[in-house]
């Protein structure tokens, strides 16, 4: 069976440095696809706030204290 080089080295930094597998790797690896998804769910919720906010009367957003200026 051929083992690739790079796998060999790999295998032998772990061995030497006492480390398995499990120890190695990656503590949350799909972070990245989190920060994404909560990025993209943030910017869904503010055009969902502005969009309420603008269908708003003039009235109902001086009750929650904004004007109409700083919704638009």
């Amino acid at each position: 069976m051929y083992i690739p080089e790079s796998a060999k080295i790999t295998s032998l930094i772990r061995r030497e440095a006492g480390m398995e597998f499990h120890e190695n790797r990656a503590k949350q690896p799909f972070i990245g696809l989190v920060q994404v998804w909560r990025a993209i769910k943030r910017g869904y919720l503010r055009a969902q706030t502005r969009r309420v906010l603008r269908q708003m009367s003039d009235e109902r957003l001086k009750d929650v204290g904004l004007r109409r200026d700083q919704v638009e």
